[in-house]
């Protein structure tokens, strides 16, 4: 049985080093364009620079309290929605509203509603689902 004709290595090591480029450019053009576009001017307001501009660790503690208030703000029932649990939690995402209407089925005002009722089933279930002893 003849055998194949044997190829010089440098041949066989063109298509690995092209793919290994390609594959690199890609990677380069890919991270670029993805820290361009999530950066943090995307994310964040650029805040003019102020002559008195606040130390470090005030400015954080500003920043902390601004990510505290902002879900308190948003789980606050407002007076024209004090009737429906869920109106304070129209504007959030599933997960939000999830842990929204749990907060407010946990208020007097809300405990017989009909929606608190479906969050408190739901609420059943997913502890049942967790630990099957401790729902008995």
């Amino acid at each position: 049985m003849p055998r194949p004709a044997l190829v010089p290595a440098h041949e066989l090591d063109k298509g690995a080093w092209f793919t290994i480029r390609a594959l690199a450019v890609a990677l380069t053009v890919g991270s670029a364009a993805g820290w361009m576009l999530s950066g943090p001017g995307a994310v964040y307001k650029a805040e003019p620079a102020a002559a008195s501009s606040p130390s470090l660790p005030s400015r954080a503690a500003a920043i902390q309290k601004e990510r505290v208030t902002r879900p308190v703000a948003a789980t606050r029932p407002t007076p024209r929605d004090s009737a429906d649990p869920g109106a304070a939690c129209s504007g959030l995402n599933f997960f939000a509203a999830a842990r929204c209407m749990a907060a407010q089925c946990l208020k007097p005002a809300f405990k017989p509603h009909a929606q608190c009722e479906a969050v408190r089933g739901q609420q059943r279930l997913e502890t049942e689902k967790r630990s099957p002893i401790l729902a008995n």
